[in-house]
């Protein structure tokens, strides 16, 4: 684990500055200076960004992880490989934006009644899809390489202090919100350029070579690509469909409200996520080594891990979120839909990275049907939900779709490779982060929001931390918490 400990160590200490930041730029300067419609339309851009890149993609990010880090010598440094990528990715861009400009007619019309905002600015899908479809190969080509720390801190960090900067003009009146919507989508250009310039020093080549198209290698990436950007276009519209939903049915007014409740609750999986980004490439190759103990060990410790950092997250988040909209009125209807999309979350979490266990063996092609029979639950869902009871309609879709996701898939890892992520450590530490919750939210208020705020964090860190050092159920996550404590002792 001393790898994944180091790596993921830094990409959260990257991931929560960019929450510190997003923190800043969402709820507090994009939610309160722009209108609702304003702060919809940029949400809707990004969700539209999200789901069109999974496409244009076509799975290259997944060929990266399960192919090349079997090669001895690393593949980038023949510069076929990089021909083969660029031009691979590239077709599912252009193939992308042809469909978005046939079907504009379509969508703008659907749109523009609830969303005209949106309508009328469709077509900066295609730029902002294309910057981040060049961050998400080049990171995808440097975690290859094990250095998953410069993208992070380009995606999380670097590309939020330009937004700040950016509504920060908007309100001081530099510019207008035309100006402003342009110069966010050439903002997301940022990530890339800042990765091009890491692996710039890697000695990396660029060489055109049309026959790996035609190679066997080649078709079986491929093969592998195709079903991989199907999957994850499946998966990425499950979690996105009541965004497109709220948007058609509610208007891009309170689409921004919702995704103040999405932030919220995707702040529980951001320790998954940095876990993760160095996780697939060494369950690959220990895989491709027939390193099944390997593997599973890594499978417990990461279940295990994620829920114990997103369960306290989620803890702080429950018993905080209350006094935080006293403070910002503005979109309290995302109360509701924040607490079940983090609880949501926090189940993925808990039930272990499956999936990247489904994407690197054998078993790939499950986790495309097992998406496309949930996004068909999540649109009817939705439709049906969302309709009745608003945003938290759309938050118990979400919610419904990922209990059965997971609960079915759990089991079929442990038929098909042997491995369960669940012990008795992971249900008692579930119980102790339950409890921990309750005594949080017994605490009253005290004056001003921000007191009961402290208070409430302080006392729920302060049972967390003695459940850790107590009970040990992670000796990473204990090792974690020790390594201030011995360098302030040396000092």
């Amino acid at each position: 684990m001393g790898i994944v400990r180091r790596q993921s160590a830094l990409n959260l200490i990257w991931s929560y500055l960019g929450v510190g930041l997003g923190y800043v730029n969402k709820i507090i300067l994009f939610a309160e200076i722009l209108t609702k419609g304003q702060f919809g339309l940029l949400e809707l851009l990004l969700t539209f960004m999200t789901i069109g890149t999974e496409l244009a993609l076509l799975g290259t990010p997944k060929i990266i992880t399960r192919f090349f880090p079997h090669h001895h010598k690393h593949p980038f440094r023949e510069g076929s490989l990089m021909f083969f990528l660029t031009v691979y990715s590239l077709v599912g861009f252009v193939l992308l934006s042809i469909v978005l400009l046939l079907f504009k007619p379509m969508v703008v019309g659907a749109y523009e009644v609830n969303s005209p905002l949106f309508a009328a600015d469709y077509l900066y899908i295609i730029p902002i899809t294309f910057a981040y479809l060049l961050y998400r190969v080049l990171a995808g080509i440097s975690a290859s390489m094990f250095r998953t720390v410069i993208p992070m801190m380009a995606f999380e960090v670097a590309l939020k202090l330009v937004m700040t900067v950016l509504i920060l003009g908007y309100y001081f009146q530099w510019f207008g919100f035309d100006t402003l919507v342009l110069l966010y989508v050439l903002a997301h250009f940022l990530p890339a350029i800042i990765v091009i310039a890491d692996i710039k020093g890697q000695h990396l080549k660029w060489k055109a070579n049309w026959k790996m198209f035609r190679s066997r290698q080649g078709r079986v990436m491929i093969q592998y690509g195709l079903y991989s950007t199907l999957s994850d276009a499946t998966a990425i519209l499950v979690q996105r469909v009541d965004m497109i939903i709220i948007g058609l049915y509610l208007g891009e007014g309170l689409v921004g409200t919702y995704a103040i409740a999405v932030y919220f609750g995707s702040l529980i999986a951001k320790p998954g996520r940095s876990i993760n980004s160095i996780l697939g490439p060494l369950i690959s190759t220990r895989l491709k080594e027939r390193k099944m103990e390997e593997v599973e060990m890594l499978y417990h410790k990461t279940a295990l891990n994620n829920l114990l950092i997103g369960g306290i997250l989620l803890a702080g988040m429950v018993v905080n979120i209350g006094p935080f909209f006293e403070l910002f009125p503005k979109h309290e209807q995302a109360i509701g839909p924040a607490i079940i999309l983090g609880g949501s979350l926090l189940l993925n979490m808990f039930t272990g990275p499956h999936r990247i266990l489904i994407l690197n063996s054998r078993l790939f092609r499950y986790d495309l049907w097992a998406n496309i029979v949930l996004l068909g639950m999540a649109i009817l869902l939705d439709l049906w939900l969302v309709p009745l009871y608003g945003l938290m309609g759309a938050a118990v879709a979400t919610f419904i779709v990922t209990i059965l996701y997971n609960f079915v898939t759990m089991l079929y890892v442990r038929h098909h490779l042997e491995m369960f992520p669940l012990s008795r450590k992971n249900i008692v530490s579930l119980l102790i982060l339950v409890l921990i919750t309750l005594i949080g939210l017994a605490i009253p208020g005290f004056g001003h929001p921000i007191v009961t705020m402290a208070l409430r964090s302080l006392v729920v860190g302060g049972l967390f931390v003695g459940m850790i050092f107590w009970l040990k159920p992670s000796p990473d996550l204990t090792e974690l918490l020790m390594m201030p404590i011995r360098k302030l002792r040396k000092k």
